[in-house]
């Protein structure tokens, strides 16, 4: 899983398994280590909360969570959607979330690993980018 940060802004993006892995048990999590010693770490998660009635993200204990509502789980997970958001808050008093599948680069770059990734659906066309 990947996570990107900028601003008031969060986003992440899930492989093929990870996506496969949310759908069956509702929770996803990854972290960065800093050092040897877990308060060294930063944890970041996906979790279906079955009491959720919106999207948010929460930050405790190093860890970023994001928690989905059922039902957008289950509609992002079972069909081809790309992803989900909140919406923007034109004051960013609150953060803006975005989920989407990762999907594998049309341009291969040094470095980059996605086999895991979903296939590009614009993979047809020649000059799309990552």
């Amino acid at each position: 899983m990947k996570m990107r940060i900028r601003d008031n802004t969060i986003r992440f993006r899930l492989n093929q398994p990870e996506v496969q892995s949310f759908s069956q048990e509702g929770y996803v999590e990854t972290k960065i280590s800093f050092g040897p010693s877990a308060d060294q770490q930063l944890r970041y998660a996906i979790v279906r909360d079955q009491q959720a009635t919106e999207v948010f993200a929460d930050y405790q204990d190093n860890t970023v969570t994001v928690h989905v509502p059922p039902q957008i789980a289950q509609q992002w997970t079972e069909t081809d959607q790309v992803g989900f958001e909140t919406p923007k808050d034109p004051d960013e008093k609150q953060i803006y979330i975005l989920v989407e599948k990762d999907f594998q680069c049309l341009k291969p770059r040094e470095g980059q690993e996605d086999a895991n990734a979903f296939p590009h659906p614009l993979a047809l066309q020649e000059d799309a980018s990552c």
